[in-house]
C-alpha cells in the first residue's frame, strides 16, 4: 500500500508540474519569470525552437509531454485511487514515454559532449562550484537516472563483483598525470554513457515488483549485470575494440594491443570477433538473466546457460591463441624475477591477461553447472511424474 502511494504520488507530481508547468510552461514557453530564466540557463535548447536543429528534439519532448505525458500522469493518479484495471497499461504507456523522452533529450547532450551546457566540469573547482552543481549534477544528472527506483544501493555496493568492477573502472586514475587528468577521466561522453545504461538497467528492473533473491542469486544477478554493462560492453567493446573512452582505452591497447589490429590483420581477428561476440549475444543475454533473476523467470536458466557457454568460448578463442604462441604480442614471458614483479607485469599481464582469463573460466563453469543441474531437475519433474490415472464411472442405466 505504501509503495502505490508513493508511485501514485510520483505520477501526480509528474503530471501538474514536471511534465506540465515546469518543462512545458516555464522551460518550452518561458512563462514563469525567474523559473523561466534558470530553465533557460540550464538547458539553452529550450530557447533554441523547432526551426533551429539544436532545439527540435527538445521542443518534440515538450510536446510529448504536454499532450501525452501529463494528461496519461493524471490518468494513473486517478485510477490507483479508484482502484482501475487500466490504470497498468496507462502506466506502463506513460513510464515507456519517460524513459524514450531522456533517451531523445539527454542522451544526445552526452554524445556531444555537453555543448550546449558548457562542457563537463574542466576542475575540482569548477565542478563544485554552486552553479554546477544546481545546473549540472542535479538538473541534468540526478533528473536524468531519477532514484526513485534503485535497489538497496548499500547492499548494491557491498557485492563483490560490483566492487570489483569498480576497482577495475578506476585503475586508469593511477596513471592520471593531475586531478583535472582524472576528473576528465571519469566525465568522458562514454563513461558517463555507461552510469547512465546502468541505472537505466537498474530503474526497468526495479521498477515493478521483483521476488526475493537468495545471497548466492544476489551474487550470481550481480556477476551478470556488471558483464551485461560494462565487461561485455563498455569495457571490451567500447573501450577496447572501439577505443572511445580516452585513458581507459590507452590501457586496454597496453593489455591486449592486437584490439587496435582488427579483422583485417589475421593477428586480430579472434580478438575481434569475440568483441562482436560480446556485443550482439554475451552483454544482452546477461542482462536478460539480471533481470529474470529478479522477476523469478524460469527462462533466466537457459539464458545464463548459454551466456556461461559464450563467456567460455570467448576466453578460448580470446587467451588461448595467445598461450600458445609465448605471448607474441604481450612482450613474451618477463624475463627476470624484477620485471615479474614490476608494477605494470602484474597490472597487465598478471591480473589483466592471467588473472582475469581464469576467473571468466571458473565463474561461468560453477554458474553453468548450477543452471544445468536446475534444468534437468525440471525436465525430470515433468518427464518422469507419475502418471494418475482417473477410474472410469459407469454410467447408470436409465
Amino acid at each position: 500500500m505504501m509503495l502505490n502511494q508513493r508511485v501514485a504520488n510520483w505520477f501526480l507530481m509528474n503530471g501538474v508540474y514536471f511534465n506540465l508547468f515546469l518543462d512545458v510552461v516555464s522551460g518550452q514557453l518561458q512563462m514563469m519569470d525567474a523559473m523561466s530564466h534558470q530553465y533557460g540557463k540550464i538547458e539553452p535548447r529550450y530557447l533554441l525552437g523547432v526551426k533551429h536543429d539544436g532545439g527540435q528534439i527538445v521542443f518534440m519532448t515538450t510536446l510529448l509531454e504536454l499532450f501525452f505525458q501529463s494528461p496519461l500522469c493524471l490518468a494513473v493518479y486517478y485510477g490507483y485511487h479508484k482502484g482501475l484495471a487500466n490504470r497498468r497499461l496507462c502506466e506502463i504507456l506513460v513510464c515507456t514515454l519517460h524513459v524514450t523522452g531522456v533517451w531523445y533529450f539527454y542522451v544526445p547532450e552526452i554524445a556531444v559532449n555537453f555543448r550546449h551546457i558548457g562542457g563537463p566540469p574542466i576542475s575540482v573547482q569548477d565542478a563544485l562550484t554552486l552553479e554546477r552543481i544546481v545546473q549540472f549534477w542535479f538538473a541534468f544528472w540526478i533528473c536524468v537516472l531519477g532514484l526513485n527506483y534503485a535497489p538497496p544501493l548499500r547492499k548494491f555496493a557491498q557485492d563483490p563483483t560490483v566492487i570489483f568492477t569498480s576497482l577495475v573502472i578506476l585503475t586508469p586514475l593511477v596513471y592520471a598525470t593531475s586531478l583535472e587528468a582524472g576528473i576528465q577521466y571519469m566525465t568522458t561522453p562514454m563513461m558517463l554513457g555507461s552510469f547512465a545504461f546502468l541505472y537505466g538497467v537498474l530503474r526497468v528492473t526495479h521498477a515493478s515488483k521483483c521476488v526475493a533473491l537468495s545471497a548466492r542469486d544476489e551474487r550470481v544477478a550481480n556477476w551478470f549485470l556488471m558483464n551485461g554493462v560494462y565487461f561485455n560492453l563498455f569495457l571490451d567493446v567500447v573501450s577496447g575494440q572501439f577505443q572511445m573512452m580516452d585513458e581507459m582505452s590507452q590501457q586496454y591497447r597496453l593489455v591486449e594491443p592486437r584490439y587496435v589490429m582488427g579483422v583485417q590483420e589475421d593477428g586480430g581477428q579472434s580478438v575481434f570477433m569475440t568483441s562482436m561476440l560480446e556485443l550482439f549475444f554475451q552483454s544482452p543475454f546477461c542482462l536478460l538473466a539480471y533481470y529474470g533473476y529478479h522477476k523469478g523467470l524460469a527462462s533466466r536458466r537457459i539464458c545464463e546457460f548459454f551466456v556461461c557457454v559464450l563467456h567460455m568460448t570467448g576466453v578460448w578463442y580470446f587467451y588461448i591463441p595467445e598461450v600458445l604462441v609465448s605471448f607474441r604480442h604481450l612482450g613474451g614471458w618477463p624475463a627476470s624475477l624484477e620485471e615479474a614483479v614490476s608494477f605494470d607485469r602484474v597490472l597487465r599481464f598478471w591480473f589483466a591477461f592471467w588473472f582475469c582469463g581464469i576467473l571468466w573460466l571458473v565463474v561461468p563453469s560453477q554458474i553453468a553447472h548450477t543452471a544445468w543441474k536446475e534444468i534437468c531437475e525440471l525436465i525430470s519433474s515433468v518427464e518422469y511424474a507419475p502418471t494418475v490415472t482417473v477410474p472410469k464411472v459407469a454410467s447408470k442405466a436409465a
